[in-house]
């Protein structure tokens, strides 16, 4: 074993970066305009009247996402991070209560308000089903109704009619309308059995008061907008719902998207003087609406760094990758051992998304990102042109968007030395993803649905035979409110010509999931199970000829095993740096790094980068974010 000295902590590639998680705009008595803004573990308080704003974190240290806000009519703020429930009053620039709630999985994805000021919302709770609850203010007290659909993990939407009913549209394995009235208990669910699909239905409060929604969409999506459906609207009133057309249905309080981090909950103040706001890039741009003239703001904060996702060893022999939340792109330079941060424009479309996988053609390296399966394509030979008016002469370029691979997992180049292929999760709800292969000589995109591969599964990982016969590994899991159908992960080759698989089987019984796999030089295929299940299978004999189970390594991390050019294939878990004899298929631990890491892997002369959070060598003190990249000396 190794000890800390073979270590370097590379820095944070993007630093003081943060993403909008939802806003609100709110006024005071004394006329004082509020924009409240949330990200990761904390907010910022912008006082466009006075041109100030400052950073205010979460309470009790909590670091945790928030998924929408909500500004109540006496002007106090709500949000949520993870199970703690927070109320807020920005004039004072206090947090008047907070509760963590140990029935939310993640509370405050929906919110509303009764005619007495109680303050309703939804909570998303991984394969039970969402929850209901409700917040008195005057009282301080917070309440919790149950489960409100087993169906529906997510409570996407809320509202409340005059009548003491709350309305919900849940999702996202079957989605539902879910009528309740606090008061008696009696729950409804207004759509038929039939109309179940995989998805959400969309509710909103309108100004008037009064509740709409519609729930005979394919899918209510993320940056899906209610106005691009014009049909099959309904008034919900005393747990009913009653067609209306469209031309009746009032606006909501949310400005830009109410299926954004950018919407704006407003229902009380016109928000379109605010012109763009992006705290990922410290701006804020807005319109005086006296004088008309504008205004702009830098919005200074301090976080930890934004997290990072895997990496890859460019064409360039350098080290490329993203941040998370939001999708900043950057590099390091192992020659000059300089980091460089390309920022959030980079990559177009990128938003909160990240790279998840890359692979590499020639002097091309081609990633695939969340959310929404967008295939980039980058030529390092070229020069980076990201603000041409020509989008061909573009570099990186967005060259195709699946949403059979909505979460990305994997990628792998194929000998023709022209394709890649790229394999993830399916869309939110669903149950198995699909494969996509992308020609970036020809411009050949093919993408392979899940009922042409192996139903209810997900492709995780990806290599590619000899023979150009891609082998891949899978996984039965479904985030997101799917429901797992399939009882182990398997293994399968795809014909490269007619596209279709001609082998699976279940490499070692009772697993979930195939994390992990590499070829080696005998083209014999290594693997590492989320059980970390060790072993090796034979593509000619079909079968598997090797078993082991790895202890004390923590879990696999993704992108986390390589081939060296040596030969020898090293890898990362949670907990352990290791090399796989190709050989004798020996697994040694070669240390075990100082810090848990987050995510893999690149390996250039004898060195391996992986992401993780700074080095604490205080053992009372928690690592901070995985925000860091890191560098092992083999």
């Amino acid at each position: 074993m190794d000890t800390i000295s073979r270590f370097t902590d590379l820095g944070v590639p993007v630093p003081n970066c943060a993403e909008n998680r939802s806003s609100v705009l709110t006024k005071d008595l004394n006329g004082n305009l509020y924009l409240i803004i949330f990200s990761e573990g904390f907010l910022l308080n912008v006082n466009l009247s006075e041109k100030k704003a400052h950073q205010r974190f979460f309470p009790e240290n909590n670091n945790g996402y928030p998924f929408g806000s909500f500004v109540s009519r006496s002007g106090l703020v709500y949000s949520a991070a993870e199970s703690m429930f927070m109320e807020y009053d920005p004039s004072k620039d206090q947090f008047t209560f907070y509760e963590a709630l140990p029935d939310a999985h993640t509370a405050g994805w929906s919110f509303g308000e009764d005619a007495s000021g109680r303050i309703f919302f939804g909570s998303y709770s991984a394969g039970t089903g969402g929850r209901l609850f409700s917040y008195d203010p005057l009282r301080k007290t917070v309440q919790g109704y149950g489960i409100m659909d087993p169906y529906g993990d997510y409570v996407d939407h809320l509202a409340l009619d005059s009548y003491g009913w709350v309305y919900m549209g849940v999702g996202t394995f079957k989605k539902g309308i879910v009528a309740y009235h606090p008061e008696t208990g009696e729950k409804k669910q207004l759509l038929k059995e039939e109309e179940r699909t995989r998805g959400s239905c969309y509710i909103r409060q309108g100004i008037d008061g009064k509740v709409y929604g519609h729930f005979n969409l394919e899918d209510v999506g993320y940056g899906f907008k209610p106005e691009d459906a014009k049909e099959k609207w309904y008034l919900f009133e005393k747990g009913l719902a009653v067609p209306v057309p469209f031309e009746s249905v009032a606006p909501d309080g949310y400005y830009n998207n109410a299926h954004t981090f950018q919407s704006i909950h407003s229902p009380f103040v016109d928000p379109s003087f605010i012109k763009e706001y992006d705290i990922g890039n410290h701006e804020i741009l807005w319109e005086d609406l006296d004088t008309h003239e504008m205004h702009s703001l830098r919005l200074e904060y301090v976080t930890q760094g934004a997290h990072l996702s895997p990496i890859a060893k460019g064409p360039d022999g350098r080290i490329y990758g993203t941040s998370n939340h939001p999708m900043h792109a950057y590099c390091y330079d192992p020659e000059t051992e300089k980091l460089l941060h390309y920022g959030g424009k980079f990559y177009e479309k990128s938003g909160g998304g990240n790279i998840c996988a890359y692979a590499v053609q020639g002097s091309v390296l081609g990633g695939v990102a969340y959310y929404g399966g967008k295939i980039h394509i980058f030529d390092t030979s070229k020069p980076i042109r990201i603000d041409t008016e020509d989008p061909d002469q573009r570099n990186p370029k967005l060259v195709a968007e699946h949403e059979e691979i909505l979460r990305p997992r994997c990628a792998a180049a194929h000998i023709d030395k022209e394709s890649f292929l790229f394999g993830g999760f399916g869309p939110n709800g669903g149950t198995g993803g699909g494969l996509c292969i992308y020609n970036y000589k020809t411009k050949e995109d093919c993408v392979i649905p899940n009922e042409e591969l192996l139903i209810y599964h997900s492709t995780l990982a990806i290599e590619v035979l000899p023979d150009g016969n891609p082998i891949a590994g899978t996984t039965i899991e479904s985030p997101c409110g799917g429901k797992p159908n399939a009882q182990e992960a398997e293994l399968y080759i795809l014909d490269w010509k007619t596209r279709k698989v001609i082998f699976r089987c279940v490499p070692v019984p009772g697993q979930r999931e195939i994390s992990l796999m590499k070829l080696d030089d005998r083209a014999l295929l290594h693997g590492i199970t989320s059980g970390l299940v060790y072993f090796v299978f034979d593509p000619l004999k079909k079968k598997t000829i090797h078993t082991a189970q790895l202890k004390g390594f923590g879990h696999p991390v993704r992108d986390g095993l390589v081939k060296g050019e040596d030969g020898l294939l090293y890898g990362l878990c949670q907990k352990a740096i290791y090399v796989i004899n190709t050989k004798t298929f020996a697994v040694e631990k070669l240390a075990e790094p100082p810090v848990p890491v987050s995510s893999g892997m690149a390996y250039l002369n004898g060195v391996i980068y992986f992401s993780g959070p700074s080095y604490v060598d205080d053992p009372n003190k928690q690592p901070g974010h995985s925000s860091h990249l890191w560098k092992y000396t083999v």
